[in-house]
């Protein structure tokens, strides 16, 4: 383990380049200079480049390698010390070809990571002094190798870091940042537009359109020489300003124009670049004569940062890609705070980051942290109304006691990728008996993983067809629809669980929430009270109500009074199909049934659908809710939207 430096010299760190493009092939030399201490035999040197340079696809580690010269990733090492022998050897080796795990990592908050990768040098026969250097080759191309590829998500310059045991007694010491080189990375070239409209609108009231464009891996890229013609595709608005730059750094390329509708309905914008090569449609607005009594806001309330031992990010990265990358309304970091992760110390910053970004009708920020129970309950995130709101480590506090010690309306604890906590086969690790309604009233139905709604092992989101952590699907009994049949009277969220500082990343998984107004205290009442859904990331606007009560909410029918049930779908693209699901709470055992379905085959413009249809048997103790799915793919996952359900129940006649 490395040990703080001294004021010993131990030398120094460059690193040439000290850029790179993210996802492009190159090779990158980490040299130290040996300090005046030099470094004897049996001592040697240990570099981490920056743990955000290995993250890979399915949330596992880009695996470094230092034995084979023919393939991808391999590092070597070299000295300008004739007569000295080296040998490179990477910590926590493996041949996984997407590891997970805890890694030795040099740099950041933890001294483990899931993407750290530390490259161990140590001094075989000779000696090194004073102005040596040490060459530590990632992505060696000289025997073959194909060489190596910085982030594939971009971010804030971060330190490579290094230690040094100058007398071979296997004590590292750390050089000191101002010894260490800052290391950078770029986006890659723009392939696609997201242009953001807010969900409602007023006649003749301003509003923001907001713009971004994307590279391949989903970061935003600063393009102030893109023109991008902007055009109202359905609906009437005046755009104030046509064709618009893109933005430059500050704003991560985003713009934001003044869009005002002349009409009520619903409206669509188009944006097409100047040389035609990005092409987008807004999601849909829905544009009244008069304020509605409630708006629609779009968040992330599931996603990691530097402060957990799988996250990565550099400061409030995150809070950027939230507002400005994904173009969320709403946001909030749920740091894990087990083992090497979130301290108090790291919640402490992070409520800083939270009340820094908070901006009250703009983006809304809230508190939370993600707490491992283990069997029976499995993972809850803790949600906080204010930042006085209590913080707790796993393992030093149970479940029931953290509600014991709430205050209702204060605290809110939603489980999460319920349906894949562990490979099939493994039982049932939700006890859906361990309730308690004042603060478990939603539960997360779809995140990055895939969805939790039910098991369905051929669903195109099930996890393990998700391909993002290759774990599930579990057993029947730890879905979303197993909790409501068991009694749980929950709501639905939707949320990334992003670990790459992206939260909000379109086919990760958005919550919708229905809120009074656009301030931390009605988004977080809304949540509570599961004026919510959850979406696939795709911002398809859904209205959902029986008898005129809308989502999330109980009713009371009187005796042969049907269940008058109204949907309203617009999609961001050709729906495919919707449908009303309901359950007999007093039959659990009959599970589920599709009572209503509406299939659009070959729609290719049916963007929109409104459904009013009458249950005239409604059970007496029940409950509906709705499902739609687009018929485009949306990087490679199907776009799919869950309401929260509507209970009803008959009252005595």
């Amino acid at each position: 383990m490395a040990q703080s430096a001294g004021a010993k010299d131990l030398g120094t760190v460059t690193i040439s380049p000290d850029t790179g493009q993210v996802g492009t092939w190159g090779t990158w030399i980490a040299t130290l200079t040996v300090g005046a201490g030099g470094i004897a035999t049996g001592g040697g040197l240990q570099m981490s480049l920056p743990v955000r340079w290995h993250q890979w696809i399915r949330n596992s580690a880009r695996r470094l390698q230092t034995t084979d010269p023919t393939d991808a990733f391999y590092v070597s090492v070299k000295t300008s010390r004739a007569n000295v022998t080296l040998r490179c050897e990477m910590a926590d080796a493996t041949d996984a070809e997407f590891p997970k795990g805890p890694r030795m990592n040099l740099g950041g908050w933890r001294p483990e990571s899931r993407y750290g990768w530390t490259v161990c040098v140590t001094v075989e026969r000779g000696a090194l002094g004073a102005g040596d250097t040490v060459d530590v080759v990632y992505g060696d191309t000289s025997r073959g190798g194909r060489g190596f590829t910085p982030p594939l998500y971009a971010g804030s310059p971060e330190l490579v870091h290094a230690a040094v045991d100058t007398t071979g007694d296997g004590e590292h010491a750390m050089l000191p940042d101002e010894s260490l080189p800052l290391l950078s990375h770029t986006p890659g070239p723009p392939v696609e537009l997201l242009i953001v409209l807010p969900t409602h609108g007023v006649v003749n009231q301003p509003g923001t359109l907001r713009m971004v464009a994307l590279d391949e891996f989903h970061n935003p890229v600063a393009a102030p020489d893109t023109e991008v013609n902007l055009v109202v595709e359905e609906g009437g608005a005046s755009i104030d300003e046509s064709p618009v730059t893109l933005g430059g750094p500050s704003t991560l390329g985003s713009r934001t124009v003044t869009i005002t509708p002349t009409e009520a309905g619903v409206l669509r914008v188009r944006g097409t670049s100047a040389d035609g090569r990005l092409y987008t449609r807004s999601n849909p607005s829905v544009v009244s004569d008069e304020a509605p009594a409630e708006r629609l806001y779009w968040g992330d309330l599931h996603s990691h940062t530097q402060y957990s031992s799988d996250g990565t990010g550099t400061g409030d990265d995150h809070f950027a890609y939230a507002k400005y990358g994904a173009l969320l309304d709403v946001y909030c970091p749920t740091d894990h705070n087990n083992d090497m992760s979130l301290t108090r110390e790291g919640w402490r910053h992070n409520i800083e980051y939270v009340e820094r970004w908070h901006d009250p009708g703009t983006f809304v920020t809230l508190f939370g942290f993600e707490m491992g129970f283990g069997e029976g309950i499995g993972h809850r995130n803790v949600y906080h109304k204010n930042a006085e709101g209590e913080y707790w480590e796993s393992g030093e506090i149970t479940l029931q006691d953290i509600w014991e010690q709430g205050t209702g309306g204060e605290m809110i604890t939603i489980p999460h990728h319920t349906g894949g906590m562990g490979q099939p086969g493994g039982g049932i690790y939700h006890d859906w008996s361990i309730d308690d309604p004042r603060f478990q009233t939603t539960i997360e139905i779809y995140s990055s993983h895939g969805h939790s709604e039910e098991y369905n092992p051929n669903h195109p989101l099930s996890m393990d067809i998700a391909d993002f952590t290759l774990q599930g699907p579990r057993d029947p009994g730890n879905y979303a629809q197993d909790a409501w049949l068991a009694g749980l009277k929950m709501g639905v969220i939707a949320s990334s669980d992003n670990h790459m500082a992206q939260p909000g990343k379109e086919g990760f998984g958005v919550i919708a929430v229905w809120a009074s107004e656009f301030t931390r205290d009605a988004v977080f009442e809304a949540i509570r009270q599961r004026r919510t859904y959850g979406t696939t990331g795709s911002r398809i606007y859904l209205e959902f109500s029986v008898n005129g009560h809308p989502l999330g909410s109980e009713i009371t029918l009187a005796p042969g009074q049907p269940a008058d049930i109204h949907v309203e779908v617009l999609g961001t693209a050709p729906l495919r199909w919707i449908e009303v699901l309901r359950a007999d709470l007093d039959r659990p055992e009959e599970k589920f049934t599709v009572v209503r379905r509406e299939w659009f085959p070959g729609a290719a413009t049916q963007l929109g659908f409104t459904l009013d249809w009458s249950d005239s048997e409604p059970p007496a103790n029940g409950m509906y809710y709705v499902r739609t799915r687009q018929r485009d793919f949306v990087h490679e996952r199907v776009a799919e939207a869950w309401s929260s359900p509507v209970w009803v129940t008959r009252g005595p006649g």
